[in-house]
């Protein structure tokens, strides 16, 4: 039931660059990180600009195999070929010539299913590579390297074996790659690294896979000015992101499709195509070898009947062969010799984000109104990586990665007022509208040819949240006293939209601290004991309380609870200052305790029964006979309690920090 493995595998990965469904247990992954920055400030007259260059480039590489099943497949394979009797040569068996009534066959040999690893390991048993010799695998004696064999008459025979006998270069990338065994990129197949090639496609020659080698780059340029009691940042950052890998010319095709304006007719007939069908929509036949009739048309995302009536569900278009696109090179597949890259790939497109970020102040009377427009694109950092292997094996993976991923973009609108109600106390009200572009989400392409897979894909409609945030703070003009403020912000979002954005509809902050001041500002100036003791020290205390969030629960389950709990915790911070006067040196030993009455907060809780480690499956009168019908019920208890013991779901608990600052 995958419910536990050895020691030492890792487990599925959940979002990372691996795919989604591998559970390969053995890898390494390898990161290569290069950044610059050139920053140049000028001020000139009130302006104070601010302009710069970022350039990243990251080599990404990662090797999984499957050891267990490599053994179960090296079993299957060798001595494939000679798994069927040559009838055509029967060998009747006869008793001082009486015939027995027994006919005897040698094993016949079939070149065309021999595997690679065969060939090899009876090369180097010094066995003929077309022999019918029957290879005994697991006779393998490691100490004394030997291994046995039954020869063409069937005499059990001992040969003497090389060192290290099995090894990975003995396989096929193919084969490897056709059992699930193995997933890698920046790898040769035998686990050794690759250099970075401008060959994007050379996995389709020799199994050989380029690192993942993004690169990142931006330019930025900002204007800081004030004019009275108008005070401005004004900027725009340019953002440049290549994946630098190939993806699918088309997501729903491996392979090229003839377009509306490419059939004019089939066999001499001409085609009348509806009139709404646009030139670049996809033609969609009743086979893909051998087409005879049109069943629909596809634009993008959009699917039609023949009629040129659009449709939901791409199985209408299904005339008995499967959701067929009309293929410009039928029956020729990725690997063969006809195939060439441009087929079926093209080179990722970079991406340029113009990024403004616009600040604006006015101040008059007791009042400062500002306005704020900020925006910044992320880069995708999973499931975006280019797996050849998912390509050359149609069919291999439920889930295929998306190296044609764009960065998502965010633009946040703020606006408000600042007030000063009575001398210290100020109070702010201000809006809020944050609008997500292209962001990330899981989608599964019905009618993809060859084979239906999921993926990850940019949302093409735009994610938005409202909100509105007050608060209130106490800011003495003397770094002295009390200090303190207290906000708290409502969102405004959709089901649909909160069902991408793991946003909280409620979050409360606040804030409250004392100072004792620093030399001339001390509070206790006179008292030489106190001055020891307190000078230099301020505390604070940190709160806040957030609503939970909706809940993500698979359709078929029956649910308890909608979200999480609420999550509150408060922080607390104490700092003892010293300045030693002839060096000029400021010193700060400070104490900061997180989750301060250590209080349990859950990200997650199970739908059904509103725990962190209990999915009510123990406790299922529906199940209690299966799991006493385990080989060991209360070991099983045991481990699957273990297994939902997830860290992930916990939120910090009391974290104890302690450090020193020091400056000049």
């Amino acid at each position: 039931m995958n419910l536990w493995s050895s020691q030492g595998d890792v487990s599925s990965p959940s979002f990372s660059n691996q795919n989604l469904n591998a559970t390969l247990p053995y890898g390494e992954s390898r990161q290569e990180h290069y950044r610059g920055i050139f920053q140049i400030n000028v001020q000139y007259k009130k302006h104070h600009f601010r302009t710069g260059f970022e350039y990243s480039k990251k080599i990404e590489r990662s090797y999984q195999i499957d050891p267990n099943n490599l053994w179960t497949a090296m079993r299957g394979i060798t001595n494939f070929q000679i798994f069927s009797l040559d009838l055509e040569n029967p060998i009747p068996v006869y008793n001082e010539g009486v015939f027995m009534d027994t006919v005897n066959y040698f094993r016949k040999y079939d070149a065309v299913s021999q595997f690679t690893f065969d060939k090899n390991l009876r090369k180097k048993l010094g066995l003929p590579e077309d022999g019918t010799d029957f290879i005994l695998t697991d006779s393998y004696d490691m100490k004394n390297n030997t291994i046995q064999y039954y020869d063409k008459n069937g005499n059990l025979l001992t040969v003497d074996a090389p060192d290290d006998l099995f090894s990975l270069d003995m396989f096929s990338p193919i084969t490897l790659i056709g059992f699930d065994l193995l997933s890698y990129n920046g790898y040769n197949y035998d686990g050794s690294k690759s250099k970075v090639s401008s060959d994007l496609y050379r996995f389709f020659k020799d199994g050989t896979s380029n690192p993942f080698s993004p690169i990142y780059s931006a330019f930025y340029i900002e204007d800081n000015f004030q004019y009275g009691n108008f005070s401005a940042r004004v900027g725009l950052r340019l953002d440049y992101y290549n994946a630098n890998q190939p993806v699918m010319k088309d997501k729903y095709s491996l392979y090229d499709t003839y377009k509306k304006s490419d059939v004019a007719d089939f066999d001499g007939v001409p085609v009348n195509h509806p009139s709404n069908i646009g030139d670049d929509y996809v033609v969609y036949v009743d086979n893909a070898n051998f087409p005879t009739i049109i069943t629909g048309y596809r634009d993008g995302d959009f699917w039609y009947n023949a009629d040129g009536i659009e449709i939901l569900d791409p199985n209408d278009l299904d005339a008995g062969s499967g959701i067929m696109p009309y293929l410009k090179y039928p029956g020729v597949h990725i690997g063969d010799g006809e195939w060439k890259p441009d087929m079926s790939f093209e080179s990722y497109k970079p991406v340029y984000s113009f990024l403004p970020q616009i600040n604006l102040n006015y101040k008059f009377w007791r009042m400062n109104v500002y306005a704020n427009y900020n925006s910044f694109a992320k880069n995708p950092d999973r499931f975006n990586v280019f797996r050849p292997e998912a390509y050359w094996v149609p069919g291999l993976a439920a889930f295929v990665e998306n190296p044609d991923l764009k960065p998502y973009r965010t633009d946040k609108i703020s606006l408000g007022a600042n007030i000063k109600i009575h001398k210290e106390i100020y109070a702010d009200l201000s809006v809020q509208k944050m609008i997500v572009s292209d962001y990330f989400s899981r989608y599964h392409l019905v009618g993809a040819y060859p084979y239906a897979y999921s993926t990850i894909l940019n949302l093409t409609g735009k994610l938005k949240v409202n909100s509105i945030t007050a608060a209130v703070a106490y800011l003495p003009t003397r770094p002295v006293g009390w200090n303190g403020n207290v906000s708290a912000t409502k969102s405004f979002i959709s089901d649909m939209d909160r069902a991408y954005l793991n946003i909280p509809d409620f979050v409360l902050n606040g804030n409250l601290a004392y100072s004792f001041g620093f030399g001339p500002d001390f509070v206790f100036r006179g008292n030489k004991i106190l001055k020891a003791v307190f000078e230099g020290f301020n505390m604070g205390l940190f709160y806040q309380n957030r609503k939970g969030t909706r809940l993500t629960r698979p359709m078929y389950y029956d649910y308890n609870y909608e979200y999480t709990p609420n999550i509150s915790f408060f922080n607390l911070r104490a700092e003892k200052g010293f300045y030693f006067r002839k060096t000029g040196l400021y010193v700060s030993a400070y104490v900061w305790v997180e989750n301060l009455f250590n209080k349990q907060n859950f990200y997650y809780v199970d739908p059904t029964t509103g725990k962190p480690n209990d999915d009510g499956y123990l406790t299922d009168p529906n199940w209690q006979q299966a799991i006493e019908n385990t080989n060991d019920p209360d070991s099983f208890r045991w481990l699957y309690q273990l297994k939902l013991n997830n860290p992930a779901y916990y939120a910090k608990p009391r974290i104890w920090r302690l450090g020193i600052i020091a400056k000049f």
